[in-house]
Order: structure tokens, then C-alpha cells, then sequence
């Protein structure tokens, strides 16, 4: 088959237009036997979707990898890392606290539950349990604990105040300026939901803005 062909000039064009085809498809298309087409997907370097048992291709000039190196085109997923196997390793590992099944399907657009356990039985990561939840992390010993470590931090620290909700803390406190972190949280929690204490506490002392102190029981008379 040769590159320069016009009809096969024109196939190409049509998949970057499309961004995914099946090997069906494409063989529709060039007119060509199941062998052949994969040949020319091999010859293109396309990608395959980690989903639906591998059956969607895309043109590497197509794809737009996120921060995680997924892309998701309609229903079909892909990943720059390589094959599901290779994408749920890769995501784990490098995830400064791991990550929980609840996490990974997020990332990849699939139910992770339905094969991360499987992922750490046969060894290919590790599970820990972190409080009320599991947590994967990478097989390496020294990588994980640091993972772990990293996790039980993390759920130490308060939720961060969305911006809409440090406005309205903001405003808050310059209407009623004697009002007490607690006093705050209370006052604000119908309209800023991840305005608890602690983070409204956090939020202040990155600021440099002091909050109004625990006040004195009066003396008894």
C-alpha cells in the first residue's frame, strides 16, 4: 500500500475528521483485508482505546492527553501510557497518595471497582487500608509507604474553601468582625458547604487574617 495514495489520503483525512474507528471501519474504507488494516493502524502508531476490549483506534494527531494521559472520545477511552493494565499501574504509582477505586474511576471514565481488586491480588499494585476506605498504592515498598504516609496527611488536613465560599466567609467576617471561627462556620454554612472550622481556620492563617478569639465566660456576679 502505498502512503501517497489518494485514496488513502482521503481515509486518513476522514479518520482525523471522525477521531475514532473501529478495525471494521477501516476496513470498509481502504477496502482492505483485517490484516491489512491492521497493518496500516500499525503504520500510523494509533492508539487503542483501553475499553471496549481494545476495539476503537485513533490517529496520534488526534488525540489530546490530559494531565493523567487519558482521553475519552464519546464512550472510548485512551490512555498514553498503553493498554488498561499499564495505565492503572502507571496512574497508581505516580499518584502522590495513591489512589482509591473511587479516584481511578474518575480518572479513567470506568468502573474501577470491577477489576482493581483483581489489579491487587495478582500483585500489580498494593492495597492498604486508610481509615474507612482502601487506598492503592505502587508494589515498591519504599514508594508505597511514602504514598501512605502522604494519605493519612491528607485526610489529617481540612478540605480546602472553594473560592465561591471564601468570598462569602470574606464578607462574612467584615459584616460581623467579632464573630469566632466556630461562630463563623455556623454563620456561613447554608451558603458555603466546605466552610467547616478547620478550613475556614486554615484559609485565615494563610491570609494573615486574624478571627475574633474564644470569648471569656463572664465573671459570676
Amino acid at each position: 500500500m502505498n502512503e501517497n495514495n489518494a485514496a488513502h489520503k482521503d481515509v486518513r483525512r476522514r479518520f482525523r475528521r471522525v477521531k475514532i474507528m473501529t478495525l471494521a471501519m477501516l476496513m470498509e474504507l481502504l477496502q482492505c483485508s483485517r490484516s491489512t488494516a491492521q497493518r496500516r493502524l500499525k503504520q500510523w502508531a494509533c492508539h487503542t482505546s483501553y475499553n471496549h476490549n481494545g476495539a476503537y483506534y485513533a490517529l496520534p494527531e488526534t488525540v489530546d492527553f490530559d494531565e493523567h494521559g487519558i482521553w475519552r472520545c464519546d464512550s472510548a477511552c485512551f490512555s498514553k501510557h498503553g493498554n488498561l493494565t499499564q495505565t492503572v499501574t502507571a496512574l497508581i504509582c505516580n499518584a502522590a497518595a495513591g489512589m482509591s477505586a473511587a479516584e481511578l474511576s474518575d480518572v479513567l471514565g470506568v468502573d474501577a471497582n470491577s477489576f482493581i481488586g483483581a489489579f491487587a491480588r495478582s500483585g500489580k499494585v498494593s492495597r492498604e487500608k486508610v481509615g474507612a476506605r482502601f487506598v492503592y498504592t505502587s508494589c515498591d515498598k519504599h514508594i508505597g509507604g511514602r504514598q501512605i504516609q502522604q494519605r493519612i496527611a491528607n485526610d489529617q488536613c481540612p478540605a480546602p474553601l472553594s473560592t465561591p465560599d471564601a468570598v462569602t466567609v470574606l464578607v462574612e467576617l467584615i459584616k460581623s468582625p467579632s464573630l469566632t471561627v466556630a461562630e463563623l462556620s455556623r454563620a456561613v454554612r447554608s451558603r458555603a458547604p466546605t466552610a467547616s472550622p478547620e478550613a475556614i481556620e486554615q484559609f485565615l492563617g494563610m491570609h494573615g487574617i486574624a478571627a475574633a478569639k474564644k470569648k471569656a465566660p463572664r465573671p459570676l456576679q
